[in-house]
């Protein structure tokens, strides 16, 4: 064993390592996910809905309206009945009396013995009404004012997944980079080494290549955590946040 061997302490194998897994997606993608996922813009699309039902529902106020309507029933006499010539009491001609009681009522009720229906058409004319029109003009204006801001949304959306997606494609290039970089470093090295065991070196170009390496590794380990950072930052651009780490939330109603 070479005395840089001997001098050299135990390396440090850390448990958890950060893994470097390629994730390569366009702009194109990202911003369709984006679209559908994100929470501002479902909630303005959202906004979108109930404003068009508000004004869907003022602009029926001002339509004239047409309601038919029909009824029946069956009412009961209760006490003596008069009876008229050829039952018309308009010839104030008395032929009889029909006695009757309570308990004859509710039974001609139930019987349906005397029939009553009617059919009622009713048109409905609005007149001219400030307060109806106002509420009118206003959730169209709510309705313009919240499509407005779910353009103005979108464009602010497109920005962040775009920054966000490019952002991803350069910490992949400096990953790949210090990889290879540390793969170098680690040649360099064991190429030092080698010839230490020769004779052809010192121990301080082999202390030189190892802190080089140590460097490498370090710069190469930082890499990827900012590539992991990157992707966590794609995510929640595209509102795919929870999703990625398998988080479910109950659905409201």
């Amino acid at each position: 064993m070479s005395d840089v061997q001997a001098l050299t302490p135990k390396s440090i194998v850390p448990m958890d390592r950060p893994d470097f897994v390629k994730k390569v997606i366009s702009f194109d993608e990202a911003w369709q996910v984006a679209q559908v996922k994100r929470p501002d813009l479902r909630a303005n699309r959202k906004n979108i809905e109930n404003n068009d039902f508000k004004m869907s529902v003022a602009k029926n106020k001002m339509l004239p309206g047409l309601d038919l309507s029909f009824s029946y029933w069956s009412p009961g006499i209760s006490g003596d009945r008069i009876l008229y010539l050829d039952d018309n009491p308009f010839l104030g001609i008395i032929i009889g009396k029909a006695e009757g009681s309570a308990g004859d009522a509710v039974g001609d009720a139930l019987n349906f013995k005397h029939n009553n229906w009617n059919v009622a058409l009713t048109l409905t004319l609005p007149l001219s009404n400030v307060i109806t029109r106002a509420e009118y003009v206003k959730s169209r204006m709510e309705l313009e004012k919240s499509q407005l801001e779910l353009e103005d949304n979108k464009k602010f959306a497109m920005l962040d997944v775009n920054d966000a997606v490019r952002e991803v494609e350069t910490h992949i290039k400096r990953v790949e980079a210090y990889r290879l970089a540390r793969e170098l470093a680690q040649k360099r090295l064991e190429a030092e080494e080698k010839k230490l065991d020769v004779g052809l070196t010192t121990n301080y170009f082999v202390l030189t290549y190892q802190e080089e390496l140590a460097t490498a590794r370090s710069t190469e380990i930082k890499s990827m955590l900012d590539y992991i950072l990157a992707l966590a930052r794609l995510d929640r651009a595209m509102g795919s946040s929870l999703e990625s780490w398998n988080v479910r939330l109950p659905h409201i109603k």
